[in-house]
C-alpha cells in the first residue's frame, strides 16, 4: 500500500476555523448536525455522517465546515468523484482563506490520486503548495504522483 499523506480530519483545528469563518449565521441546529457528522466519522460510520452533513447543509447551504467535512465523508466512502466535487465547490467560496485552501487543494488532490488522474492530482498538490510552501505531506504527495504518472505513461 502507498504512503500518501492524509489530511482529511473533522474536528481539527481546521474545522475549528471553518466554523468560525463561516459566523454567527449557523443556527444551533446546523452546529448540532455538523456535531453529530463528525462523531459519526469518528466512529467511522460514514454513510450516517454523510446523512448529517447533508441536513446541515440544508440548514446553511453556505456552511464551510460542513461542505469539507461532507467532501471528506465521500472520500473515506471511496466515492471519488463526489468528494472531488464538493471540495471544488468549497474552493469556489470566496470565505475560504489561503490556510484553509491550501487544506482543500491536498485533500482534492488525494481523490483525484485515488482515482488515478495524476495530472489532476499533481495540479492540485501544486496549489496546495502555492498557497502553503511549507506543507511537507502535499510536497511528497506531489512527487509520489509525479511517479505513478511516469509509470503510466511508460
Amino acid at each position: 500500500m502507498k504512503n500518501v499523506k492524509k489530511s482529511m480530519f473533522p474536528g481539527t483545528t481546521f474545522l475549528v476555523l471553518l466554523t468560525f469563518l463561516s459566523g454567527f449565521a449557523m443556527g444551533q441546529s446546523e452546529r448540532k448536525l455538523v456535531k453529530e457528522g463528525n462523531q459519526l466519522y469518528k466512529e467511522k460510520k460514514y454513510d450516517e455522517a454523510e446523512i448529517a452533513y447533508r441536513k446541515s447543509l440544508e440548514k446553511n447551504k453556505e456552511s464551510l465546515a460542513g461542505k469539507y467535512d461532507l467532501a471528506n465523508t465521500y472520500y473515506k466512502q471511496k466515492k471519488y468523484e463526489d468528494a472531488q466535487l464538493q471540495y471544488q465547490k468549497l474552493l469556489a467560496d470566496s470565505n475560504l482563506k489561503d490556510p484553509e485552501k491550501s487544506k482543500v487543494y491536498h485533500n482534492l488532490g488525494n481523490s483525484y490520486l485515488e482515482s488515478k488522474k495524476y495530472e489532476e492530482s499533481i495540479e492540485a498538490y501544486k496549489q496546495a503548495l502555492r498557497l502553503n510552501p511549507n506543507d511537507a505531506d502535499s510536497r511528497y504527495n506531489l512527487a509520489y504522483a509525479q511517479s505513478m504518472l511516469r509509470q503510466q505513461q511508460q
